[in-house]
């Protein structure tokens, strides 16, 4: 890696928002959970838009789904992005050696440009939607954005963020479970809650 590609990113890990989840397990919990919501609005609107284009429901209209799932998916794609680049901002260095990482950029990009395909395509338009050609960009997309959650899932067990996925997941449990029960008067707290 080039000396001043690893001097910005040791920088990008200073700044105060990176600073601010390398020191609150909890930001990093909020922050992860806006990530994965993002993904879920993305995914969730991309995959019945394009099951619809693949030929499903033909019953309905073309024109009543893109209004809706569109914005759905775009907002869902910037809410990924900015937090997907807001927790890549803890451990730039380790996360750009990351080989499921990388696996991961390289599915968005060609996610990202099947999008730019699709729809800078004629066939794109209403009365071409059965085109073989708008199915194949249809199921391509599909393909590469349910690879892309199913390597996030791969890439959440390696061992990044001092430790395995493991242990933060389990000291995540326990810091929620200490938030919902040590302020419930009728449950009892765990006795390490701080």
């Amino acid at each position: 890696m080039p000396p001043a590609l690893l001097q910005v990113l040791e920088a990008l890990s200073l700044w105060p928002g990176a600073r601010w989840l390398q020191a609150s397990g909890t930001a990093y919990l909020w922050v992860n959970a806006a990530h994965i919501l993002g993904l879920g609005l993305l995914v969730g609107a991309i995959v019945p838009l394009d099951l619809r284009l693949l030929g499903l429901w033909r019953q309905v209209p073309l024109a009543a789904l893109r209004p809706v799932l569109q914005p759905m998916a775009a907002l869902g794609l910037a809410l990924a992005l900015l937090t997907g680049l807001w927790l890549f901002s803890v451990r730039p260095v380790d996360y750009a050696f990351n080989t499921a990482f990388q696996c991961k950029l390289a599915l968005l990009v060609l996610a990202l440009g099947n999008i730019a395909w699709q729809h800078g395509a004629v066939g794109w338009s209403a009365r071409a939607q059965h085109a073989a050609a708008v199915r194949c960009r249809a199921a391509l997309s599909l393909l590469l954005w349910l690879a892309m959650v199913l390597d996030r899932l791969s890439l959440s067990r390696r061992p990044l963020l001092g430790g395995t996925m493991h242990a933060w997941f389990s000291v995540t449990v326990h810091r929620i479970h200490c938030l919902a029960f040590c302020h419930a008067p009728f449950f009892h707290p765990p006795r390490n809650c701080r």
